[in-house]
């Protein structure tokens, strides 16, 4: 987490201490910790790499008005894949000295957490190029309430979910100053029309000028 003026709201350092603690100890996120088919308490690596990969999210990519992993850009959202996931997480200081995490360990990470009710996935968008080759986007993980209850308790969750409205009420502020429609301007904003990976975002043409109000 970035510290600091320019870093992250405090919140999401307590969220990343929580999750921590997770890794450490089996009283936060009990619907997880139960989860294990086997019936056996999860081992430490299943727990390390539970957390590094959900804290990586929050660090890099978690939204607090949406409460998606998805940064909105001009004309549409940009999500990060498992392949990119992947290589991020083992280059960082953290995972450094481990095998790198593999992308069948992230998948398995954001297969339990859906199941337990944790995040909810997009629809994946297919589109076909002319060359006939089908492209997927990622699809967008949104965390749900649940899981920053069985975190953080309500207490917690109460933090988010003001955190969360006071930034759409600087969104509405901001549309209104410009002249533009809140409530319409607020449907573009969350609507997910469009998913592009970072690389596909980095291939596809500039985007338009946003013409002036």
């Amino acid at each position: 987490m970035r510290r600091g003026k320019s870093g992250q709201p405090p919140v999401l350092g307590i969220v990343s201490g929580y999750l921590t603690q997770a890794a450490k100890f089996r009283s936060r996120l009990n619907t997880w910790q139960r989860l294990n088919p086997s019936g056996r308490r999860r081992r430490s690596e299943s727990r390390e790499a539970m957390a590094a990969v959900i804290q990586f999210l929050i660090a890099r990519e978690f939204q607090l008005d949406s409460r998606r992993c998805a940064r909105r850009k001009v004309d549409y959202h940009q999500a990060i894949d498992c392949d990119l996931m992947a290589r991020q997480i083992s280059d960082t200081p953290a995972w450094r000295g481990r095998p790198p995490i593999s992308t069948a360990r992230i998948r398995a990470v954001l297969r339990d957490f859906k199941q337990c009710g944790y995040l909810k996935l997009s629809h994946q968008q297919r589109t076909q190029r002319t060359t006939g080759e089908w492209i997927a986007s990622p699809k967008v993980i949104t965390l749900t309430k649940t899981f920053f209850l069985e975190l953080g308790g309500k207490k917690l969750w109460r933090k988010i979910a003001r955190e969360g409205r006071a930034r759409v009420d600087r969104l509405v502020t901001r549309f209104q100053r410009a002249g533009a429609d809140p409530v319409q301007q607020l449907q573009g904003y969350f609507r997910l029309s469009r998913i592009l990976s970072p690389r596909q975002a980095r291939e596809r043409p500039p985007d338009r000028p946003v013409p002036a109000t």
